[in-house]
């Protein structure tokens, strides 16, 4: 299993603002593909409505443009 941290925030023209703030931790399957990750990642928050994807390589970006939110998804370090 894979943990990332999960954290939502507002936007403020399009830039995010952080005058709020949902963090969670989610886990999924090793095997788990993006759109399984996001999906997850979006309940742990509370964000429904379309969206659109970014990956940034080692991270993901959600933006929910109707309610002016982005999600980060990052994955935690493995602990040595």
């Amino acid at each position: 299993m894979i943990k990332f941290d999960v954290e939502a925030t507002d936007t403020f023209g399009g830039i995010p603002n952080y005058s709020w703030t949902k963090r969670a931790v989610i886990e999924v399957p090793d095997n788990a593909k993006q759109a399984r990750i996001v999906r997850a990642a979006r309940a742990a928050v509370g964000s429904g409505g379309r969206c659109v994807t970014y990956d940034l390589g080692d991270s993901y970006q959600v933006e929910i443009s109707s309610k002016q939110t982005v999600i980060f998804i990052t994955p935690q370090e493995a602990a040595a």
